[in-house]
């Protein structure tokens, strides 16, 4: 291409063509430069293509290859897993209901505590309202209160 444009200069310069003309000549190679470009991005990209198209088909096979050996697989551990949960069933029940009766025994046992408790509180009531010898302390001196000593000094006068 440089060689052209030399030549298209060279031609300007002996007068065989005019400026004019150089700068269309210029602007069809640019145009073809630009063209063989686009070519050979085109050619590029549709190589490309195919390989990606190849390798997407490629990745897709050994995709579906590898589904189809894993599902005997697959099958074999849902099989096994079935029979670990039927296995576990009675086993998981057994604990409920152990855990079940032990909340009952200790509902029972709180009830019970509860309502001992409640009857201890009747009969210290009880004990209360009867008037016992250690209730009384020896040697007390009993303190009047400022109104008592106010009627004790009226009755004084």
């Amino acid at each position: 291409m440089k060689e052209e444009r030399m030549a298209i200069l060279s031609m300007v310069e002996k007068n065989i063509i005019s400026v004019e003309d150089a700068e269309r000549l210029f602007a069809a190679i640019g145009k073809k430069e630009n063209l063989d470009v686009g070519e050979k991005v085109s050619k590029l990209l549709s190589k490309a293509g195919d390989g990606l198209s190849t390798f997407a088909k490629s990745v897709g096979e050994k995709t579906e290859k590898m589904v189809e050996e894993s599902k005997p697989v697959m099958k074999k551990a849902g099989e096994k897993l079935d029979k670990v949960v039927e296995e576990a069933k009675p086993i998981m029940k057994k604990a409920a209901d152990t855990v079940s009766e032990k909340a009952e025994e200790i509902r029972n046992s709180y009830e019970a505590k509860k309502q001992a408790d409640d009857e201890d509180c009747f009969d210290d009531e009880e004990k209360d309202a009867e008037t016992q010898e250690d209730d009384f302390e020896d040697n007390v001196t009993i303190i009047p209160s400022v109104e008592e000593e106010k009627k004790d000094e009226k009755s004084e006068m």
